[in-house]
C-alpha cells in the first residue's frame, strides 16, 4: 500500500543518513590517525593506489600496537618506580588517580601482572599513604 511505501521510504532515508554520518566519522578518525602518526609507521600497510581504504581504524591501530607498541622491561620498571614515588598533595587528586590507572594499564599491556604480583598492593599502599599525608 501507499502508506507502507511511504514508511519504507522514510526508514530507508533515515538509515541512509545514519550510514553517511557513520562513514564520515570513520573517515575523519582514519584521517586523524594518518595525520597524527609519522608516515614511516603506516607505510607498510598503505597501498600505493588506494591508500588506507582497505583498512579500518581498528586494523590501523592494531598494526601500530603490534608493530611498534612493544612494552619493554625497562618501561615496566619505570612504571613501577613512578607508582612508588610520593604524591605531591599540591596537585589535584585526579592526577594521582590518572597516574595509577595509567600505570595499571601499562602493566597489564606489558603482560607483567603475573611478574609483578604486588602491583595491586603497591597501588593500595600508595593510595593509603598518600591519603594520610
Amino acid at each position: 500500500t501507499a502508506s507502507d511505501r511511504t514508511q519504507l521510504y522514510h526508514e530507508h532515508k533515515m538509515q541512509s543518513e545514519a550510514w553517511k554520518k557513520i562513514n564520515a566519522v570513520r573517515n575523519f578518525l582514519k584521517q586523524q590517525v594518518v595525520s597524527t602518526v609519522e608516515d614511516s609507521y603506516l607505510k607498510s600497510i598503505e597501498n600505493r593506489h588506494t591508500g588506507f581504504s582497505g583498512f579500518t581504524i581498528r586494523a590501523m591501530l592494531d598494526h601500530l600496537t603490534t608493530s611498534y607498541g612493544i612494552i619493554s622491561a625497562s618501561d615496566l620498571e619505570r612504571n613501577n618506580s613512578a607508582i612508588r614515588e610520593a604524591y605531591d598533595t599540591k596537585h589535584p587528586i585526579k592526577n594521582l588517580f590518572d597516574q595509577i590507572e595509567d600505570g595499571m594499564e601499562l602493566t597489564e599491556a606489558g603482560g607483567a601482572l603475573r611478574f609483578v604480583p604486588r602491583t595491586q598492593e603497591i597501588v593500595q599502599t600508595r593510595g593509603t599513604s598518600s591519603a594520610s599525608a
